[in-house]
This record gives C-alpha cells, sequence and structure tokens, in this order.
C-alpha cells in the first residue's frame, strides 16, 4: 500500500519531495511556487486540484468539471479522488 502523508496542509504520496504531491512512480498533483503561487495543480495544467472538490461539492458532476478543464484527464481527476479517499479512510479515528 502507497504510504500517505500530511505536512503542513500537504498530502504526500510514497517517496514525494517537498514540492511534489505524488503517488510512488507517478506524479498526478504538483505544486509550484511559479505556478498560482504554489497551489496544488494537476499535472501538465494551471488547474488548482481545489477546483475539483469545490466543483463537486456544488453538486456538479465529474463530466462537467473534465468539460470546464479539458486538460485534465478523467484518469487524473479519478485518481485524485481515489487519494482523497484513501487518505481519509487511513486517518479515520474510532470515536472515544
Amino acid at each position: 500500500m502507497t504510504s500517505i502523508r500530511e505536512h503542513s496542509g500537504t498530502l504526500y504520496y510514497g517517496e514525494a519531495h517537498e514540492t511534489s504531491l505524488k503517488r510512488t512512480g507517478d506524479s498526478v498533483v504538483h505544486s509550484n511556487p511559479e505556478i498560482l503561487g504554489g497551489e496544488p495543480v494537476f499535472v501538465g495544467t494551471r488547474v488548482p486540484v481545489a477546483s475539483l472538490f469545490e466543483w463537486l461539492a456544488d453538486g456538479e458532476t465529474l463530466t462537467e468539471w473534465l468539460d470546464s478543464f479539458p486538460g485534465v484527464t478523467r484518469e487524473q481527476a479519478l485518481r485524485v479522488l481515489e487519494d482523497a479517499k484513501a487518505f481519509t479512510v487511513a486517518n479515520a479515528r474510532t470515536p472515544r
């Protein structure tokens, strides 16, 4: 299983370095101070990852979001959603 950790509000996957949000072997998201002030974006784009979650929270579908951001592939978006799910499940705590 891929290790997932958080540092200063940024998620790191596998052996990630400070400026990347990665899974072992292939980046899905990255952060660069030169791109949108370091906000995490989908690799190869300037599309903020947060926009995916915001659109979905507002009731839009994944297809609608992808149509609005054609530079992001369905596979990239699904990977981010799968990773968010894995992170949430891995960090769930039993209530006391």
